[in-house]
């Protein structure tokens, strides 16, 4: 029996507790409680100050109602046993759990490492390292895997170094359809066109020459003229003694082949007299290189014997170029009639952009074709006369930058202008400082490109100038452009312009240089999407596509982007009669006027450009709307808060017809803080819709533009409206020479007054222009145009207005 240790009062009216051995005293309470309660049973789980754990309970003591007893029984002697269990089992399955996930990740690594690897070598297979095998590790299904791997790619190894033997013998085009089979045996009709090339002075020269030394001078001119053919996209079929012999149009044809032929013939007289420029430095003889090309039908395939088979082309179309090749003198090109009617050709491009020497950091200017006939010649082995033409190379006064020089910028290429006279082919398409060169890393991912244009213009109003342009008398408005461009990878392009000039509309005012685009276009992406961040043109109308370029014949813009309106963003009237009394005094309230667009505008913002097919839709959200003033357009970020929209759609109707329409809306007064105080900026806007369609067929180009433009005031009650329109038609004459009419307006439609009359707000407009245009070079010419505008029944004074322009590209 346990003895009693100490006896304690507790705050429960005297009652006393008598406790054991270890009762610790902080339990009191929780005894005391129980003792008035009746019945018995248990009181629950209390810790001790010592953290130990008791079970509590309560019972009458010997059947009284009026005595209880109250007892602790200690749980940790029994507890702990069954914790330290848990514990245990807890660490044993941690421990379980991080073994088998060691285990599980070695026998993975085991599996998929030589998975990973396959996947790897498959990668640099791709790319064209066929020199890659990977480790046999195992005998099962893997290691199965990797021996087929290696085997194949030791029989690509194998397969390459066949195709290197033949491309020695035969070009890469007659290789690629031998070893695909696809070169029809024994011979195919195919139109073609055929080069004939001889070295001027061969034999006279290397009379007394070494052996090697004539191999060395025979493999260094045909190294340059074989060169030459390849970059055009034809075949060098063989090499006779000092003759070169070359195919366009087999066993690969296309659709200008003889117009590739020729501008080979081209590359490789400049190519030979760029080596005999080397030559002469290095004091050894020079040669000249006499070339004929005809075009017609052949039989092109493989002649000879069953052991011995050459891929070729005869008839008498490969006559006649020989015999062209044999009349040549040297540095001359001479084509026949089926090859000067194939340049005429309007499917055909005569001014190709000419391909750079790999690795070489040069690259030539392009060029354009002109021939010049030299009579007909009779031929050995043709009955009738045939006439002969000359061909030329009408080289451009551009400078270009190396491609590949990625250290530094290659020395400027300079070509000469041949002016050589006769007919030209017919009007092609020009090619523009775009088909320059880019610096480029050694992987191409990474180009950058530099260029200009420079333009001198000369304005002589005759009369007050009551468009964009304020002045009265002669001018002189000279304007340098410069960009910088490039592209990172395949889907981000980079654009930076700055522009220097006495102000966006010209004038006689103090030179301004200014930064007026900046932009980053990432894409097309999928279904032909791109966005564009910054500023640019805004992509209302069509005039920003083709303005200061050579695809415009005009000087001036047309009547919507330059006529001024009465409405401005300087005067606020107070009421509608004082606004339409302002068309009486045009010289006072036109001059601060806004015309329907200005110009181009540069805003800055976002624009998104989605091609799904033959239709363009773009999207834009922009800092201005395209009659706001130009100091309109700058970074602040104020306007975006009331931004301009700008949605549009272009549909290639056919490969002749465009068709395009835009609408845009946003406020046309951004700067000014002077407004009334009922009105705030954002109440003046403008909304503008438009179509324009143009219509090209080979030298002829026709374009129409139709716009309603609304303006929102605040103190009239309905929107005041305009019908702003431009038809356009240019006609090229020949190549470089074009001329150009150009007839456009502004309608104003009424409103009404405080009367309620309806009175026309502005006073109508028409405006006819004359242009013409020269092209000097690739990437200099000259324009000259004549407007004259005049009011139907108004009081506006004509404005007409000669202006000239000496544009240069570089």
């Amino acid at each position: 029996m346990a003895s009693y240790t100490e006896t304690r009062t507790l705050p429960n009216e005297g009652a006393c507790v008598v406790g054991t051995d270890g009762a610790p005293a902080v339990l009191d309470p929780q005894l005391a409680a129980g003792l008035g309660q009746a019945g018995a049973g248990m009181l629950g789980v209390v810790t001790d100050g010592l953290g130990r754990r008791w079970e509590v309970f309560v019972s009458e003591f010997a059947g009284s109602e009026d005595l209880h007893i109250a007892w602790a029984v200690p749980l940790d002697p029994v507890l702990e046993p069954f914790e330290r269990i848990n514990a245990a089992l807890l660490i044993g399955g941690l421990a379980s759990l991080l073994l088998a996930t060691l285990v599980s990740g070695l026998l993975a690594r085991g599996l998929t490492g030589p998975v990973v690897r396959l996947t790897s070598a498959t990668r640099r297979v791709a790319g064209g390292d066929y020199e890659v095998e990977v480790p046999v590790e195992s005998n099962d299904e893997i290691g199965t895997l990797a021996r087929a791997f290696n085997e194949m790619t030791e029989g690509l190894r194998l397969k390459e170094r066949y195709r290197g033997v033949l491309n020695k013998v035969v070009s890469p085009e007659v290789a690629t359809e031998l070893m695909a089979g696809e070169v029809v045996l024994g011979g195919e009709t195919r139109q073609a066109t055929v080069l004939f090339g001889d070295l001027r002075g061969f034999t006279a020269t290397t009379s007394t020459m070494e052996p090697q030394s004539v191999i060395r001078l025979l493999n260094e001119c045909m190294e340059v003229l074989s060169d030459a053919v390849e970059r055009a996209g034809g075949v060098v079929d063989k090499f006779v003694g000092d003759e070169i012999m070359a195919i366009f149009g087999a066993p690969i044809a296309r659709s200008d082949d003889a117009v590739r032929a020729v501008r080979a013939a081209l590359e490789m007289q400049e190519a030979l007299t760029r080596l005999n420029g080397v030559r002469t430095e290095r004091g050894e003889p020079v040669l000249g290189l006499g070339i004929g090309i005809n075009t017609g039908e052949v039989v092109a395939g493989n002649m000879g014997s069953p052991n011995r088979l050459n891929y070729t082309v005869v008839g008498s179309t490969v006559n006649l170029a020989a015999r062209l090749c044999s009349s040549a003198e040297p540095g001359e090109v001479l084509i026949g009639e089926a090859t000067r009617a194939a340049l005429g050709d309007a499917s055909n491009e005569a001014s190709l952009p000419s391909h750079g020497i790999e690795g070489s950091g040069e690259q030539d200017a392009p060029s354009v074709i002109r021939t010049e006939s030299v009579g007909s010649r009779p031929f050995k082995g043709f009955t009738d006369p045939i006439e002969v033409f000359r061909a030329h190379a009408l080289r451009a006064l551009v400078c270009l930058l190396g491609a590949g020089a990625a250290s530094g910028l290659a020395p400027a290429v300079l070509p000469t202008l041949d002016w050589a006279g006769g007919t030209t082919v017919s009007a092609q398409e020009w090619p523009t400082i775009r088909d320059r060169a880019y610096l480029s890393n050694e992987s191409g991912s990474i180009q950058f490109g530099l260029s200009g244009r420079l333009e001198l213009d000369g304005y002589m109003p005759a009369d007050s100038f009551p468009g964009l342009i304020g002045e009265s008398s002669a001018f002189f408005h000279p304007r340098l452009r410069l960009f910088a461009d490039g592209f990172i990878g395949d889907y981000v392009q980079l654009l930076f312009e700055l522009r220097a000039d006495r102000g966006d509309v010209p004038g006689t005012g103090d030179y301004d240089a200014r930064i007026e685009q900046v932009f980053v276009r990432v894409g097309p992406g999928p279904l032909g999407a791109a966005l564009t961040l910054g500023r640019f043109p805004s992509p209302v109308g069509g005039y920003a596509e083709r303005h200061l370029t050579e695809d415009d014949p005009f000087i001036r813009p047309p009547v919507p982007y330059d006529q001024r309106t009465v409405v401005s963003d300087r005067r606020f009237p107070v009421d509608i009669d004082q606004f339409l009394g302002w068309r009486a005094e045009p010289q006072t309230f036109r001059r601060g006027g806004l015309p329907p667009i200005w110009q181009v505008p540069y805003p800055w913002g976002a624009k998104i450009e989605i091609t799904p097919g033959p239709v363009t839709l773009h999207a834009a959200y922009v800092n201005s709307a395209p009659s706001s003033v130009s100091a309109a357009w700058d970074w602040s970020t104020k306007a975006l808060k009331h931004p301009t929209w700008i949605f549009g759609a272009r549909l290639q109707a056919s490969p002749e017809l465009s068709i395009s329409a835009w609408r845009s809306h946003g406020p046309y007064i951004l700067l000014r803080d002077d407004i009334p105080n009922y009105a705030e900026l954002f109440d003046y806007s403008q909304t503008l819709t438009a179509v324009q369609a143009e219509w090209r067929r080979g030298a002829t180009l026709a374009r129409a533009e139709f716009w309603v433009d609304q303006w929102e005031i605040p103190f009239v009650k309905r929107t005041v409206s305009d019908l702003p329109w431009s038809l356009a038609l240019q006609q090229d004459l020949s190549p470089g020479f074009y001329l150009a009419g150009r007839l456009g307006g502004i309608f104003f439609r009424p409103t009404d007054n405080s009367s309620g009359e309806s009175v026309a707000w502005d006073d109508d407009v028409i405006r006819a222009e004359l242009a013409a245009g020269y092209r000097l070079a690739l990437n200099a010419g000259l324009k000259a145009s004549f407007g004259n505008a005049w009011t139907p029944g108004g009081i506006d004074p004509s404005d007409g207005l000669v202006s000239l322009q000496l544009w240069w590209e570089f």
